[in-house]
């Protein structure tokens, strides 16, 4: 008989919670001595069944119940933090009150004298670990102003409340506010920090130093040559100067006067006294004016005759005896006119003579004298002679000073033409043409004379003589050569025989033509197999002659395209065989040559002229016969199936695939191999079926029925780095690695449930799985754990399953950087975080590159501060700024979620009226505004910043504008861009709510994080109506009471277009 299955009577196994059980500590809960080798399933409700299969013949699985009961850990919560104010007492309440995490009450508190106190909460059975937790006292120093102090400085000089605090004394605290008194005093105020409540104050006085006074630049005029003393230059100063200040020359026509400044002026005051000196009077230099004889003359004229620079506007006297005086009346204060003379000379005008006329025989000379003695009228001597080039020659008599028009007479030169017989030349003939006198003349050039005479000299050349005219006495001759051009000469008839596609050239058919052929010559194919060669005719000859060569061709020898011959292993086959396989019309009659590689050689002998013999290839290839291998036996057991796979793995003898399979339904299979042509026998094996009767262990149960117990485990790596979820994490997809280990297959699929979804991956062969899985469901997942489960089937059917819980932590919170402006140098950078964490801050210096890191801890509100003039960065220090600079600073917790922000440092002396984008708001403006002074249409909607202000609408929002249009994708709705509040912050002071103009009827609520409400608002508007950390009294808050820096969260109800919508979140108070 075959026992039926036992899984025992059902149990309790009670652990404490957090501590893991094995299949092992289930088992042993089971009583009624259960059968070993069941398998477990997680109910996932707390409850593990374990199940013992039925063996044949049995069919009913049997099944228990273990329920497993978790003991809760003891809590002692979360370390806190307790800040009171220096000098304050707390109680154990006190101290508790700053745990979180839901602590256990009724511990014991101890104080460990190090200002911390740790609180145990001790653990209950099964339990062993007691809890604990700290609480930090820290004490919040008093507020610290500093004493009172004096700032002298310079009458309109600037200040800033750094100049102001440099005064104070006693080490005063920074960052406090100062408060002009409008009476010549600023008051400094250092706000208590919460739990203190008293602020404290102290006061600079203001002096001012009178400037230096050196009065008004002037001018003093002397008459030149004059001499003058200081108080001349002082007499000269406007502006009520003060006396006793010092002169000094500058060489330069100029004397400054400087007045020295009295501490804590330090610029001295200066003017300039310029000293003009007043010309003497400057009539010039007597001179000579020598006009030409007749010419008239003005006062201009004689001026150009004074030299020594004479002064301009003088008066002229003529003192009819050739001579003009000139008189320049002296200026105030000189007083002495000055005189000079010019005298007036007179010059003759030139004379050239009266034209003539000079004829000569062509080709005789000339000179000047010749010319000469052709002009008329007594002309002047010595003077110069110009060949115009066309015949005439001019004679010029040059003006002498003052006359300035020369005067000039003309010769024309006539000339008697020489006689002109041409240039010679040369008649060209065909051979055997004759000619005549007028054929020899056209061959003369350069224009000869016609009615010459011609000679016939019997030398092959003709003499044409032209005689001469008087008053030439020369006459000319030319000949003419007579020349006879050859008749073209093609040659006799040839035959040029080629072997079929040899190509050939011209010159293998001029080589066929006899007859002395004239080279040179063109050929034409005539397309019929004959070529025609042509010799032209030279002019003057006019017939070509032309002869012929015919081309014939021998057939190329032929064997064939080669060709392939494919048979059966051990065939046998005839040259025949391999001449039937060749393509391409071979011709027949050739040689077979075996060349022992499996191919065989067909040559055909070439006939001249053709010299190439031709071969081809026949490749001879052997098809093998089919292989259905050696028979083989498959043993299984009883009820197992296999595939076709499973028998041909049984066949031995490296059987051929693809054959097909046949049951011949007595236990065995029949395999065949087809034969492939040219072979036509198939091959075909066969293979046994045998049940396995095999009992390994001697049992009694035949290894075919023994259940193998498979026992897999699942474990899963950190979640990240650091096993926590940081913001960017949270919206990517998140690669969850892990192991498998024990018993398992690669590719059995491990399957991630987190948030309720299933993710799932294979294992590979070293038991190792990878699966993306989404960030957010990590971050919506209730329990911040991952639930990993592995089953696994061996070959033998045998499953086994493993899961595993694998804790993590999220925190998508990114730390807070504040962003403003400042003109303080060494700026107090700050910001918002978790309470006590450690935060990763890079200071990064304008576009220089230049980064500075700080390591800073949170306070227990999250604040976190970086005093740049007194904090130590990891790397360098931070830079004197100079001039205005952007530090870019980025935050980073220990998770790696990062939060950045911008401080721009500012200096006071930058234009306050430029206006670098042109839209008509000054840049000082625009920084008030908050408007970019570097885009003219800061919100995009198409109208520029200075319109918008001018129509009254908002240049910060695109959706609110006068014909505007909000760029795509604009947020019209309400919004809060930056949810920090500094209280008194110029840049921060209050909570904006972006659009809520927009919507009028609304109404803002902010709670404190233990849901109190601490601020209530209807028609909020962000300028008049807008939070700024006052209470406006609810419950334990008082009315106007500072609210402490913090977490808080609002509720924004507003209404749009008649449904009423609600914006929800969380912002920060900072003091």
């Amino acid at each position: 008989e075959q026992a039926q299955p036992n899984a025992g009577i059902d149990g309790t196994l009670n652990i404490c919670q957090g501590d893991t059980f094995t299949n092992s500590d289930l088992f042993a809960q089971l009583t009624g001595s259960p059968d070993t080798g069941g398998t477990w399933v997680d109910n996932t409700d707390g409850t593990h069944t374990y199940t013992v299969a039925a063996i044949a013949p049995c069919t009913v699985d049997d099944t228990s119940t273990v329920t497993v009961t978790e003991q809760s850990q003891p809590n002692a919560g979360i370390d806190g933090t307790l800040n009171i104010c220096q000098g304050d007492t707390f109680t154990n309440a006190d101290l508790f009150g700053q745990l979180t995490g839901s602590p256990d009450t009724g511990g014991i508190w101890v104080d460990n004298t190090d200002g911390t106190h740790t609180y145990t909460v001790a653990a209950t059975s099964p339990c062993t670990v007691d809890d604990t937790s700290t609480v930090t006292v820290t004490e919040q120093a008093q507020p610290n102003a500093g004493i009172d102090g004096t700032l002298n400085i310079c009458v309109g000089d600037t200040f800033t409340n750094a100049n102001l605090f440099t005064q104070l004394t006693g080490s005063p605290d920074t960052g406090g506010t100062w408060v002009d008194n409008t009476d010549g005093t600023h008051t400094y105020t250092v706000a208590a920090i919460a739990p203190c409540t008293v602020d404290d104050t102290s006061t600079v006085t203001v002096t001012e130093q009178a400037l230096p006074n050196a009065g008004i630049n002037g001018i003093l005029n002397i008459c030149q040559g004059d001499t003058f003393t200081n108080a001349d230059l002082f007499g000269q100063l406007t502006g009520s100067p003060d006396t006793g200040g010092t002169w000094v020359d500058n060489t330069d026509g100029t004397h400054t006067y400087t007045v020295a400044a009295i501490a804590p002026c330090t610029v001295d005051d200066t003017s300039t006294v310029t000293v003009t000196e007043q010309a003497l009077p400057n009539a010039g230099i007597n001179g000579i004016l020598n006009i030409c004889q007749g010419d008239t003359f003005t006062n201009a004229d004689l001026f150009g005759q004074l030299t020594g620079s004479p002064d301009t506007g003088g008066t002229w006297v003529d003192n009819t005896d050739g001579t003009h005086t000139y008189t320049v009346a002296a200026i105030v204060p000189c007083t002495v006119d000055d005189t000079s003379t010019v005298k007036v000379t007179e010059q003759i005008p030139p004379n050239a003579g009266i034209d003539g006329v000079l004829i000569i025989c062509q080709g005789d000379t000339f000179d000047n004298n010749d010319l000469f003695a052709q002009l008329t009228s007594s002309p002047d001597t010595g003077e110069t002679w110009l060949d115009n080039t066309d015949g005439t020659h001019t004679y010029t008599v040059a003006a002498i000073a003052p006359c300035t028009k020369d005067d000039s007479s003309i010769v024309t030169v006539t000339e008697q033409a020489l006689p002109n017989a041409g240039i010679d030349g040369t008649l060209a003939i065909c051979q055997g043409d004759t000619f005549t006198n007028a054929d020899l003349f056209g061959q003369l050039t350069g224009s000869p004379d016609i009615g010459g005479t011609w000679v016939d000299n019997t030398d092959g050349t003709h003499t044409y003589t032209v005689a001469a005219i008087a008053p030439c006495t020369v006459d000319d001759t030319s000949t003419v050569t007579v020349t006879e051009q050859s008749q073209p000469n093609a040659g006799v008839d040839g035959t040029l025989n080629i072997c079929v596609g040899k190509t050939f050239t011209n010159a293998d058919l001029f080589a066929q033509l006899i007859g002395s052929p004239d080279t040179g010559g063109t050929w034409v194919d005539n397309t019929d197999g004959t070529h025609t060669y042509t010799v032209a005719a030279t002019s003057l000859c006019t017939v070509d002659d032309t002869s012929t060569v015919t081309v014939t061709e021998q057939s190329q020898p032929n064997a064939g395209v080669d060709g392939t011959l494919n048979i059966c292993v051990g065939d046998s086959f005839t040259n025949a065989d391999l001449f039937a396989q060749l393509t391409g019309s071979p011709d027949t009659g050739g040689t077979w040559v075996d060349n022992t590689d499996g191919t065989h050689s067909y040559r055909v002998t070439a006939t001249s002229p053709c010299a190439t013999n031709d071969t081809s290839t026949v490749t001879v290839t052997q098809q093998a016969q089919p292989n259905a291998g050696i028979d083989g036996t498959l043993i299984i057991c009883q009820g197992d199936t296999f595939t076709n796979a499973d028998l041909f793995a049984k066949l031995t003898g490296s059987p051929d695939t693809g054959g097909t399979w046949v049951n011949n339904g007595n236990g065995t299979y029949t395999y065949t191999v087809s034969a492939i042509a040219p072979c036509n026998s198939s091959d075909s094996s066969m293979v046994i079926i045998e049940l396995n009767q095999t009992d390994s262990d001697g049992d009694g149960t035949i290894d075919c029925n023994e259940r193998t117990i498979v026992l897999p485990v699942i474990s899963i790596d950190a979640v990240t780095l650091d096993n926590i979820v940081n913001e960017k994490e949270s919206t990517d997809m998140v690669q969850i690695t892990g192991a498998v280990s024990g018993d398992f297959s690669v590719g059995d699929e491990v399957t991630l449930n987190i948030n309720n979804n299933n993710y799932s991956g294979p294992i590979d062969e070293n038991g190792l799985f990878a699966i993306s899985v989404s960030g957010s469901d990590l971050v919506n997942n209730s329990d911040y754990s991952i639930l990993g489960t592995i089953t696994t089937i061996t070959v033998d059917s045998n499953t086994g399953s493993s899961s595993v819980q694998h804790a993590y932590t999220v925190d998508i919170e990114p730390p807070l950087v504040d962003s403003f402006e400042t003109m303080d140098t060494l700026p107090i950078l700050l910001g918002l975080g978790s309470p006590n964490e450690i935060l990763n801050i890079t200071v990064t210096i304008g576009e220089s590159g230049e980064s500075l890191v700080y390591i800073i801890n949170t306070d227990i509100n999250g604040i976190w501060e970086i005093h740049t003039d007194t904090d130590i960065p990891q790397n360098g220090s931070f830079p004197i700024i100079d001039p205005e600079i952007i530090l870019f600073i980025t935050a980073v917790d220990i998770a790696g979620n990062q939060g950045v922000g911008e401080v721009v440092i500012i200096f006071d002396n930058e234009p306050l009226d430029n206006d670098s984008d042109n839209d008509g708001l000054p840049d000082d403006e625009e920084n008030s505004l908050g408007t970019d002074p570097n885009n003219s249409d800061t919100d995009g909607d198409g109208i520029m910043d200075g319109q918008e202000v001018a129509d009254g609408t908002d240049p910060l929002y695109a959706c609110d504008s006068l014909g505007g249009t909000p760029p795509s994708g604009s947020a019209c709705d309400i919004y809060v861009e930056l949810d920090l509040v500094k209280p008194d912050d110029n840049f921060n002071g209050s909570f904006e709510i972006i659009n809520i103009e927009r919507f009028p009827d609304n109404t803002v609520k902010i709670y404190n994080r233990y849901g109190v409400l601490v601020w209530e608002v209807e028609g909020y508007e962000n300028k008049t109506k807008a939070f700024t950390g006052l209470s406006e009294g609810r419950i334990t808050i008082n009315r106007n009471e500072k609210l402490p820096s913090g977490t808080y969260y609002y509720d924004i109800y507003y209404t749009v277009k008649g449904e009423q919508k609600l914006l929800t979140g969380y912002l920060y108070v900072i003091r």
